[in-house]
């Protein structure tokens, strides 16, 4: 009986060791899974603006749902009502909108920035600049991204590129704020004009660069999400043909070379034959193992 009980000691300690490792597995991959979709960064999609505003009847559906605003009732049903209301193309729900950019409400607040990004208008615009300037939450700027970008005006979209994409990059310094930078550059290398991109994309490599260790997978995030947009990879092989610091070049190939960008493999073949510096060419061969 004592030999029996000796000789299931090891068995019982096996089983508890199994379900140790076991456990400590299910944390690490939960953990992993976790960390993979947060660090997803994706373009925002960018709404269709209304061509033109008008101004319809006092008596009619957009009244009355202008009017309930008036109205004390929850806040889910004055989110609700502000999101029909950007729809419209009416003239009236532009107040509507401008007037709860300020609430304390982040739902609204957010409801409103969207509202004011389809109607359009410069009245809208106007109010959408200002909030830029004066908030700089993350949640906000997020918000104000694709709301100033479906402007069909270079100055509102230099905006996105300069004040948000760009601006203060030694500053970024959290995992959040470099977020809705990558944001901000994957949703410029959605639009038809390109005349943003490259800078949106430069400033990634000023923050791959800035020695701090907290935003890497973020940035890392944002650089992957380029072969989700229109233009984010034909830019890049643009940045390497034209830029004339090395170490840019050899940034610009490194990363062709993770995205496995097929469409840039006759510029790589060209950077590693012809490129100047060595460092850049021997990037370039890597870049094309990759792709092989």
């Amino acid at each position: 009986m004592r030999e029996k009980g000796l000789l299931n000691r090891p068995n019982r300690r096996y089983h508890v060791g199994l379900a140790i490792l076991i456990t400590h597995l299910s944390w690490i991959l939960g953990g992993a899974c976790s960390l993979s979709a947060q660090l997803a960064t994706d373009p925002t999609p960018i709404p269709k603006q209304c061509a033109m505003l008008s101004t319809g009847s006092s008596d009619d559906t957009i009244a009355r749902d202008l009017a309930s605003l008036a109205a004390p009732q929850p806040e889910a049903k004055t989110e609700e009502v502000l999101r029909r209301l950007g729809g419209t193309c009416d003239t009236r729900a532009v107040q509507a909108m401008i007037a709860r950019l300020g609430v304390e409400s982040l739902p609204i607040r957010l409801a409103a920035i969207d509202g004011l990004g389809r109607l359009g208008g410069q009245e809208s615009a106007d109010a959408l600049v200002e909030l830029l300037w004066s908030d700089p939450g993350s949640q906000i700027r997020l918000a104000l991204i694709p709301a100033m970008t479906a402007f069909p005006s270079s100055k509102l979209r230099g905006l996105v590129r300069d004040l948000i994409a760009v601006n203060n990059t030694q500053k970024t310094d959290t995992p959040e704020k470099a977020h809705v930078k990558g944001v901000a550059m994957l949703t410029l290398n959605q639009l038809t004009d390109t005349s943003h991109n490259r800078k949106a994309i430069l400033a990634q490599f000023e923050l791959e660069n800035s020695g701090i260790p907290a935003i890497q997978p973020t940035v890392a995030a944002s650089m992957r999400g380029l072969t989700k947009t229109h233009h984010g990879v034909r830019e890049l092989i643009g940045i390497l043909k034209v830029h004339n610091t090395p170490l840019v070049r050899k940034w610009a190939v490194t990363w062709l070379g993770k995205l496995r960008a097929e469409e840039a493999r006759e510029p790589l073949q060209n950077t590693a034959v012809n490129d100047l510096n060595s460092e850049v060419r021997a990037a370039a061969e890597a870049a094309l193992r990759e792709l092989n």
